[in-house]
Formats: structure tokens, C-alpha cells, sequence
């Protein structure tokens, strides 16, 4: 072989190796994409289902914070009942 030759052969080699590459960073560039598209569905998800609980908790809170203030605003008139009584 001369030199030529080899140096075509070394060339061919190089140029498998090079398409090879661009195969593989390929399907790299599309797994980051996919995983970046998922950790984004991902946090969309958690955000939807926060607001949606939120929603869905809100009329218990309500009710429970007006029930409190219910229980305070009677516990304030015994009081001051007791307070009346000691006069």
C-alpha cells in the first residue's frame, strides 16, 4: 500500500467515526430535550394539583375558621358573664 492509500484508508475511518458521532449526539440531544419537556410536565402537574387542592380545601377552611370564631365569640360572652357575676 502506499502512502495515499493509506492515508484514504485512515480517512474513511475517521469519517465512520465522525457519522457514528453524529448519530449518538443526536439521540443525546433528543433524550435531553424529552427530559427537559417532563421535568417541565412534571412541575406544571405539581402546580395544577397545589391550586386544584387549594380550591378543593378552601370551603373546609372557612367553615372552620367561622366555627372558630363562633367558639371565640361564646367563650368571650361566658367570660364576660363571669366577669359580671364577680362585680
Amino acid at each position: 500500500m502506499t502512502a495515499h492509500q493509506d492515508l484514504e484508508k485512515r480517512l474513511d475511518e475517521i469519517q465512520d467515526m465522525v457519522d457514528e458521532n453524529r448519530v449518538l449526539l443526536k439521540k443525546i440531544n433528543r433524550r435531553l430535550a424529552w427530559g427537559q419537556a417532563m421535568k417541565a410536565f412534571y412541575w406544571l402537574l405539581i402546580i395544577v394539583f397545589t391550586i386544584a387542592g387549594y380550591y378543593a380545601v378552601q370551603p373546609y377552611f372557612q367553615q372552620a375558621t367561622s366555627a372558630y370564631g363562633e367558639i371565640q365569640g361564646g367563650l368571650d360572652s361566658i367570660n364576660g358573664l363571669f366577669q359580671k357575676a364577680e362585680e
